[in-house]
């Protein structure tokens, strides 16, 4: 399967490991594709037409498990909070917390990847004063988990995305703040 389905499919399906079919409750519903009638009319250039992803990405789509992405965003919620200022220490609590685990998932998409999955930090420290959310000095991590092309080992992919959270005080970096819904 990692030599043959497109990269940037397989590079968010490793983002989401555990979103992967679940041993718990195995993902057998059909998959529908969005009805684009319903789409607004371009009001630039040409009306967009449909183009449905092709064999290989639906494959790929299809082992998406809408259970197991529900327990990916329970267990960030687990955490108690994910604030930028939380605990890095805590086993079970806080950023860093939130961080070992995501680093954990991705390691273990990256040792079924046969080498082609790649998983580091990097950091930087934030100071008051660059951002009147930082009041004291931070390290800041982004997990970082590259995938390396198998026809195209040059092309590169990037998907982002934040695990950080707050509440609605912005400067509160010891209440929850399950981040479940992010808006």
């Amino acid at each position: 399967m990692w030599s043959n389905a497109p990269a940037v499919a397989l590079l968010v399906a490793s983002l989401l490991p555990s979103a992967l079919s679940s041993p718990l409750q195995p993902n057998t519903s059909p998959r529908t594709f969005p009805d684009t009638s319903q789409w607004p009319l371009a009001t630039v250039g040409k009306v967009v037409e449909q183009q449905l992803p092709d064999a290989d990405l639906q494959a790929i789509i299809a082992q998406v498990s809408q259970a197991n992405i529900e327990a990916t965003i329970r267990k960030l919620a687990s955490f108690g909070t994910r604030h930028t200022l939380s605990s890095q220490t805590d086993p079970n609590r806080g950023i860093g917390a939130a961080r070992d685990w995501l680093t954990a998932q991705f390691k273990e998409a990256a040792a079924a990847s046969n080498g082609s999955i790649t998983v580091s930090w990097n950091s930087f420290i934030k100071y008051p004063g660059d951002n009147e959310r930082i009041i004291f000095p931070v390290n800041i991590t982004s997990v970082v988990a590259t995938l390396t092309g198998s026809e195209d080992p040059e092309r590169l992919y990037v998907v982002g995305g934040h695990y950080d959270s707050r509440n609605s005080d912005p400067i509160d970096y010891e209440g929850d703040a399950p981040g479940a819904v992010d808006e």
